[in-house]
């Protein structure tokens, strides 16, 4: 299976040509909380797009640097901000966490707040991966 990533920062993306280029899907940014919890600028039009291209469609949180410094309460917060954000959305891929921000130095932290929500997602009927 061929799938991209993006986000806001990829300015226009023609879905038809991306699906005739071969690509299966996209993983879309859906927000995250660095500087604040955020939600992507383009994640609805690039949701509603790719879906009516036929795409298969996925997304992606990233956490802020700090995520992991207190386990269970960045898991709840960051879970609830995220999930508010897809909750009325059909996904065909997994929805992923990305934790390229944060200090190796907090790993256990990380790891244990990347579970927490994990648990939390599948509960709730989702695909969960870890983008690292």
């Amino acid at each position: 299976m061929y799938v991209i990533d993006i986000s806001a920062n990829n300015e226009y993306i023609n879905f038809d040509e991306v699906k005739k280029d071969g690509y299966d899907g996209v993983i879309i940014r859906c927000g995250g909380s660095y500087d604040g919890f955020f939600k992507d600028s383009k994640f609805e039009d690039f949701y509603k797009r790719a879906k009516l291209s036929g795409l298969k469609v996925g997304c992606y949180y990233i956490p802020g640097k700090d995520f992991g410094k207190n386990p269970s309460a960045d898991a709840d917060a960051d879970f609830k901000y995220w999930y508010e954000i897809i909750k009325d959305k059909s996904f065909e891929l997994p929805i992923f966490i990305d934790i390229e921000l944060q200090d190796s130095a907090i790993r256990k932290g990380i790891t244990d707040a990347v579970i927490e929500i994990g648990k939390k997602f599948e509960s709730n009927g989702y695909y969960y991966g870890v983008y690292g």
